[in-house]
């Protein structure tokens, strides 16, 4: 069993953590992952990304401000891969310091979760002031601009004489 940390992007407080075996797949994670956020659709729609850029996980805080770009994450997208062959075995999410993932914000998140079409998450929720996090900072933009040009593309398709 392997104990990862998730988090829905853009959404204060949504870490979570699931205990799910290494052995088990993409798909195992995403159906865990509906049910622990409580999300109605299926859980393929779910877009679920490895929280590590340039070697070293997104903390908790990053993921919840949007203070990363979302380029170089890689995307789990291969609902059959196994997560110990995917970045989330034992070994690659442990050896975690305890004392600073204690601190408010510090800990690592392992996967991020993405929910199409959801407000929450193309919409940063601000809390109490502005800590530069906001839609004025330009790290966040150039975040949501990237996750938007990935997760609907197709939308800028123009239909055929066979589509109509």
């Amino acid at each position: 069993m392997v104990k990862l940390f998730c988090a829905v992007a853009g959404v204060a407080g949504s870490v979570f953590p699931v205990n799910i075996d290494a052995g088990q797949s993409v798909g195992d994670l995403k159906k865990t992952t509906k049910k622990e956020i409580n999300y109605s659709d299926p859980a393929y729609e779910l877009k679920l990304f490895l929280a590590k850029k340039d070697g070293a996980w997104l903390t908790e805080k990053e993921v919840q401000t949007g203070a990363f770009g979302i380029t170089g994450l890689v995307v789990l997208n291969v609902v059959r891969a196994k997560l110990r062959r995917v970045g989330l075995s034992d070994s690659d999410v442990g050896g975690v310091d305890e004392k600073e993932a204690a601190e408010e914000g510090k800990g690592p998140v392992n996967v991020l979760v993405v929910v199409p079409n959801d407000p929450t998450t193309v919409e940063l929720k601000q809390q109490n002031k502005d800590d530069g996090s906001s839609a004025h900072n330009g790290t966040y933009l150039s975040f949501w601009g990237d996750l938007l040009s990935l997760l609907w593309p197709l939308e800028k398709l123009q239909s055929t004489k066979k589509d109509v």
